[in-house]
């Protein structure tokens, strides 16, 4: 997996790379990979939307500080919802209440407080 983020990072065409690393989450099936982590610094929203998707797939837990800023920019919010979420994040509850959030934001972490976390058998 890490070959093919490097495979990823080095695409230098914009579409193409995109479309790779969504294909990167699709198959981690749950799992992580350090070029994950690294492109949630990236300034390619693409990116930091699909390294939000794969650590809270992996149950990875990011900094609460690191959630917000992802929460409140309009380019990573699903992908936070969904990291928070799946990682049963314990900043939720305060997401819910949080009136500077977007509504959309704020129902997604009520979603994921009412249904609970990702599924490990």
């Amino acid at each position: 997996w890490g070959r093919f983020a490097a495979l990823v990072d080095d695409e230098p065409d914009e579409r193409v790379r995109h479309r790779m690393a969504r294909r990167l989450f699709g198959a981690l099936a749950g799992r992580t990979v350090g070029p994950a982590e690294e492109w949630l610094r990236s300034p390619d929203p693409v990116l930091r939307s699909t390294g939000l998707r794969i650590v809270g797939a992996a149950g990875v837990q990011l900094p609460r500080d690191d959630v917000r800023r992802a929460l409140a920019d309009p380019a990573t919010s699903r992908a936070a919802s969904y990291a928070a979420g799946m990682s049963g994040h314990p900043a939720l509850a305060q997401i819910v209440r949080d009136p500077t959030l977007d509504d959309d934001v704020r129902r997604s972490a009520r979603w994921w407080l009412e249904r609970g976390p990702r599924v490990v058998v």
